[in-house]
């Protein structure tokens, strides 16, 4: 397995510097491996180096310098880190020459790297090079979505209740008064503890009569004043968006059906963006939108190309490997849950354990006469442990010196 990563390192490389241009064969093998010499190099226009019958050019030279960042650059201005730089390109080219010698390149595991780099190599070159920069995002477009999607951008206030519901219809007067009872020995026990949230909910899944909201303790969730107007009636909106901090409770509020307890679970105030100042926003969405279809496109044009025929019931039969033994090669190693954490017992990294850091001073056998730390100070759990000498110093109180008499 490890020599196989090897090779398909070697192979990686091989085909980055053959994607970059870097090397060209020569007419003839008399080149021996190696930097050419100043004049070489001029008599035989722009090569560099030439490794077997493999010429690395000045061209080839600088677009591997300049491919790196800024701050790497930089330093190719010594003449020092450009030989260093060529004999890495001579050494990686000698690696690919003998890999191929060695019929790497032939190996099923390189194929399948070859091909995955291949893949990445062509989405770049003809669909993030190409397509995406035909694509455009116009203003009629941002327009567009702007006014289709009115509610991301404008909404009303709104409140968040969670609340308690007993039935009491306005027409019987006895049961209301009953009922009322009921309301007002819950709103005390209530009072006694408004910040008690547990207590709110317990009652309502108990006492509310509102099934909707029961099993949730009572939560409407949030909601404009128009829609809890039209789901409870004016009476319960207007209490409920007179709540402005958290854990507020409502008084008894009464409407026809019943009556109700409110506590104040949150708000959202209310907002208007205009189209200018989420433009860019919008911009984007559209444009990551645009790509994704655009890509879906390309990649069905190309399967339609080449031709495609699935056979997806011959995978049924695939067999699965559901042991727990190493993993076989080309897979990721597997790493089992529950087993502690890198460089712990039961995981990868060091056998045995992590080792134990030696004590810090001040815990058992201190030196007499040290300053003991925070943790074996008087009260601390270790003050203890330590040897009388030690306690006695940390116990006496430091001399004060005596003011002058005026």
């Amino acid at each position: 397995m490890k020599s196989k990563m090897i090779g398909l390192a070697i192979f990686i490389l091989g085909f980055a510097s053959f994607l970059g241009g870097c090397p060209q064969k020569t007419d003839g093998d008399e080149g021996k491996a190696g930097v050419e010499t100043k004049s070489e190099t001029k008599t035989k226009g722009a090569v560099v180096a030439r490794v077997g019958d493999v010429d690395i050019t000045l061209k080839g030279f600088e677009d591997r310098m300049n491919q790196q960042n800024p701050l790497i650059r930089a330093r190719f201005k010594s003449m020092d880190q450009r030989k260093k730089l060529l004999d890495n390109m001579v050494e990686q080219e000698a690696m690919v020459q003998e890999a191929l010698r060695l019929g790497l390149d032939k190996d099923p595991e390189m194929r399948r790297g070859f091909k995955k780099i291949l893949a990445r190599y062509f989405v770049n070159e003809e669909f993030h090079k190409k397509r995406v920069k035909e694509i455009e995002v116009s203003d009629e477009d941002i327009a567009k979505y702007y006014k289709e999607n009115n509610d991301r951008y404008h909404a009303d206030a709104k409140r968040r209740v969670h609340m308690i519901f007993l039935a009491a219809p306005k027409a019987d007067a006895a049961k209301r008064t009953e009922v009322k009872k009921q309301a007002q020995a819950l709103l005390d026990e209530l009072v006694a503890k408004p910040k008690d949230r547990a207590l709110f909910l317990k009652l309502a899944k108990k006492h509310s009569q509102n099934q909707a909201t029961k099993h949730l303790g009572g939560d409407t969730n949030f909601k404009t004043q128009k829609e809890l107007e039209t789901t409870y009636g004016k009476a319960f909106a207007d209490a409920a968006f007179a709540l402005n901090k958290p854990n507020d409770l409502s008084g008894l509020v009464e409407t026809d059906t019943g009556l109700y307890l409110m506590r104040h679970s949150g708000k959202q105030d209310a907002f208007d963006h205009p189209m200018e100042r989420v433009k860019g926003q919008i911009r984007t969405t559209l444009f990551a939108k645009a790509r994704g279809e655009a890509y879906k496109k390309f990649i069905k044009d190309i399967q339609g190309k080449v031709g495609i025929k699935l056979f997806a019931d011959a995978i049924e039969s695939a067999n699965l490997d559901q042991s727990k033994g190493p993993a076989k090669p080309g897979n990721r190693p597997r790493l089992e849950m529950g087993k502690g954490m890198p460089g712990r017992k039961g995981m990868p990294g060091r056998k045995g354990g992590v080792k134990r850091l030696p004590r810090p001073r001040g815990a058992r056998g201190m030196p007499p006469g040290k300053m003991a730390p925070p943790h074996a100070r008087p009260g601390g759990k270790l003050h203890k442990t330590l040897p009388a000498s030690a306690r006695e110093k940390i116990m006496r109180p430091k001399a004060t010196k005596p003011k002058p008499t005026p």
